[in-house]
């Protein structure tokens, strides 16, 4: 059986797409942690930050990876970055479509979607973001400099479109209908739920800057009785931590298609 990871780390961002002062400074550090233990966890790794992480190399290794990969097979992506949202009217409700926001321009939730359908039934999928509004994508809040430990990892939609004059090419449609059509099965962790944002700390773990939620990781694992944890177990585990942090986070767990196969209840990245 095939593991294959794709981690994408971004503290710096293209300044004629999103402008200027953006950057964050533990995104990179997050992937550096989860790439060695995607590797201690035996999967072919292959690493882009800052700007290496474009758009286009997104698209093609998950268009590649939805060919390659077949039933039993694992595919682990990981992503520290900024994030942003729009709302918008749906079916008579406010509704949020969110994006990641990659080095060189942001890829929006249902764009994602599209490309995790393409993947085949029986391919496992673990996906970790690490951003604001990491499920869907958040707006930016000013700190009021109550904590100047900490960043938020978002970007305003808004400012985007008008440093990138892309408001044409960004127009989308009103009527998406969210689906849970997927084939492959799906473990989701997300640093917050759609509603907040996630924090870009400059001193956590050995005075490194981290994110919380991947650092809150990466303090779990240190603990050698939780190595051997299950995927719910280790989300029990990170949300204990980042709740101890005394940020308003709240890390999220989705599962698509995975109870039918226990997989929550397998070894974390085994």
């Amino acid at each position: 059986m095939k593991k294959v990871s794709l981690h994408f780390g971004i503290n710096k961002f293209d300044p004629n797409y999103y402008g200027s002062g953006n950057d964050l400074r533990g995104c990179e550090n997050d992937i550096i942690f989860m790439e060695s233990l995607a590797k201690e966890k035996g999967f072919e790794t292959n690493v882009f930050l800052s700007e290496k992480a474009t758009y286009q190399v997104y698209v093609d290794f998950l268009n590649k990876l939805s060919e390659e990969l077949e039933a039993g097979d694992t595919f682990f992506f990981n992503i520290s970055c900024h994030g942003t949202y729009e709302d918008y009217e749906g079916g008579g409700k406010e509704k949020r479509r969110t994006a990641l926001c990659l080095y060189d321009r942001i890829v929006w939730d249902y764009e994602t979607k599209e490309f995790l359908k393409k993947f085949k039934e029986g391919v496992n999928i673990v996906w970790v973001s690490d951003c604001c509004h990491a499920r869907d994508n958040f707006k930016s809040i000013d700190l009021d400099g109550e904590n100047d430990d900490a960043q938020v990892r978002s970007l305003d939609f808004s400012d985007i479109l008008k440093v990138a004059g892309l408001k044409k090419e960004l127009e989308l449609p009103t009527n998406l209908i969210e689906e849970s059509d997927l084939a492959c099965n799906i473990i989701a962790y997300s640093s917050s739920t759609e509603f907040q944002v996630s924090y870009d700390l400059k001193s956590f773990i050995d005075k490194r800057p981290m994110g919380l939620f991947t650092a809150s990781l990466e303090k779990v694992l240190a603990n050698d009785s939780n190595k051997a944890l299950n995927y719910y177990q280790m989300f029990k585990r990170i949300h204990e931590q980042v709740s101890k942090a005394g940020y308003p986070q709240t890390p999220n767990f989705q599962v698509v298609n995975g109870h039918k196969e226990k997989n929550t209840y397998k070894e974390f990245l085994l």
